[in-house]
């Protein structure tokens, strides 16, 4: 405990370096956090407090994690050692969004190694407080902190999520479906976290709940596959193959006629490099839909892909390299 309590700090100061991007809300492209050319050190502190808690375990870093979230949120900087500090407010007595962003993303992290604690009665406790930060802060004003918030709520749901009770997974879908309008979430890449908070949703829902979820669920995602850009739609399209293959075949079937048509225009329309996992991700959700309205619905649209399918062949042959994603291996049935 010693050792987290004295290191962890050192490790928040770096992830609090983060840049206050101008164009950060307004970029259309996702950030490559992989990147060794683009790492930075707020990148390294997150990293090394992912690897620090996973290698020290519950025990040993639960009480200096909670500690610093809780300072971080309440605007106090990262705390060495028992001495505390005054907190730092804006010119409007607000915390600032570092602080918070940090916060958010330590959470993130931090999930996974929550699944281990032993004591049913704490770790319930303790999935009602994340649950509560994360809906707090997931309409936050600034885009950083949504985009955080939604990255959390999608290690939340993939490390508790089938575990959670039903009203607070009810509830974190809920704040997800709203993040991914571009009426309450203007920055693309932060509706790009809410739709894959979506998709770990799907993975971890009971069956019967999402089943009666993903009516509104595709409703929402429909609207973002109109809305774009590509890295929102890339990820609407994600959503709705995952629901084609979770989600009862009915549903999907009531939605064709919405989805269908959007699928085929992103077909004919998407070019350049930067669209081709667009194109491939568009094949395969279109496929996917089509199974589940049948052959008879299906069948114009089945044309166009082979007509595609037939392009890309075409393709290769002067263009070898091409990659269209899963699209071109998808099974028609």
């Amino acid at each position: 405990g010693v050792f987290a309590t004295r290191v962890f700090p050192l490790c928040l100061e770096m992830l609090l370096t983060v840049k206050d991007d101008p164009n950060w809300e307004t970029a259309e492209d996702a950030e490559d956090e992989t990147a060794s050319d683009s790492a930075c050190s707020s990148d390294v502190g997150e990293a090394a407090i992912d690897r620090l808690c996973c290698a020290l375990g519950l025990l040993s870093t639960f009480e200096a994690v909670s500690m610093q979230v809780s300072g971080l949120t309440a605007g106090v900087p990262p705390t060495r050692g028992a001495a505390a500090t005054a907190p730092v407010a804006s010119s409007s007595g607000n915390v600032p969004w570092q602080y918070l962003y940090a916060a958010l993303r330590v959470v993130g992290c931090y999930v996974e190694v929550t699944t281990r604690m032993p004591d049913a009665a704490q770790l319930a406790q303790h999935r009602g407080e994340i649950a509560m930060l994360l809906l707090q802060y997931a309409p936050h004003p600034h885009a950083r902190v949504r985009a955080a918030a939604y990255f959390a709520i999608n290690q939340f749901f993939s490390f508790h999520g089938s575990s959670l009770q039903a009203e607070v997974r009810s509830a974190l879908f809920t704040a997800c479906l709203r993040g991914t309008t571009r009426a309450d979430n203007p920055a693309p890449r932060a509706r790009h976290a809410a739709l894959g908070a979506l998709i770990s949703f799907c993975n971890e829902c009971p069956q019967k709940e999402l089943a009666a979820s993903s009516g509104a669920l595709l409703n929402f995602v429909t609207q973002a596959l109109r809305e774009g850009p590509v890295i929102v739609q890339e990820s609407a399209v994600s959503v709705v193959i995952d629901l084609a293959l979770k989600a009862p075949k009915v549903t999907i079937a009531d939605f064709y006629n919405d989805i269908a048509p959007i699928l085929s225009s992103l077909l004919q329309e998407v070019n350049g490099e930067e669209q081709q996992r667009l194109w491939g991700l568009g094949l395969e959700c279109l496929a996917a839909v089509g199974e589940c309205a049948g052959p008879e619905r299906f069948r114009a649209d089945a044309y166009a892909i082979m007509d595609s399918l037939a392009a890309i062949r075409a393709s290769r042959e002067s263009n070898p390299e091409r990659d269209y994603g899963d699209g071109e291996r998808y099974q028609l049935r």
